[in-house]
């Protein structure tokens, strides 16, 4: 655990409160525009506002910065959030076009939390559109 000084607190209190109020009215240039400016402070950031972002960079198509910060929780050991993230992952695999990748990250997300309706509904429709003759998606081993 590390100390966090009482400058670092306000200032991470009113990025949060900007980045959020922004996030909720699905203002995502906003967002991001605090996201970033609070992210080059170095101080850290609490690992659901980096969700949020993430989701925001795919709103805005920016696929480059989404897949930076989707590679810095490459590590991450959270069972509460990394289905979320393999879900983004999966997301941003279907519009890039590699259908498979987004299947299989699914079914990881699957494997998870096999009560996550939002995912089964696109594994199910993901799968159909890559082998609609198939009941099973091949794996990639």
């Amino acid at each position: 655990m590390s100390m966090t000084w009482p400058s670092d607190a306000f200032e991470r209190e009113t990025f949060l409160k900007e980045f959020n109020d922004d996030f909720e009215v699905s203002n995502c240039t906003s967002a991001i525009k605090s996201f970033e400016e609070f992210e080059a402070t170095e101080i850290p950031i609490v690992l659901a506002v980096r969700v949020k972002a993430i989701d925001c960079y795919f709103t805005l198509r920016d696929t480059s910065k989404m897949k930076m910060q989707l590679k810095r929780l490459d590590n991450l050991h959270s069972t509460k959030f990394k289905s979320v993230i393999y879900n983004q992952r999966a997301s941003l695999s279907a519009y890039s076009g590699d259908t498979l990748e987004a299947i299989n990250l699914l079914k990881m997300v699957l494997d998870i939390e096999n009560n996550n309706n939002f995912v089964k509904r696109n594994y199910e429709l993901l799968k159909k559109l890559y082998q609609p003759n198939d009941n099973s998606p091949p794996s990639k081993n």
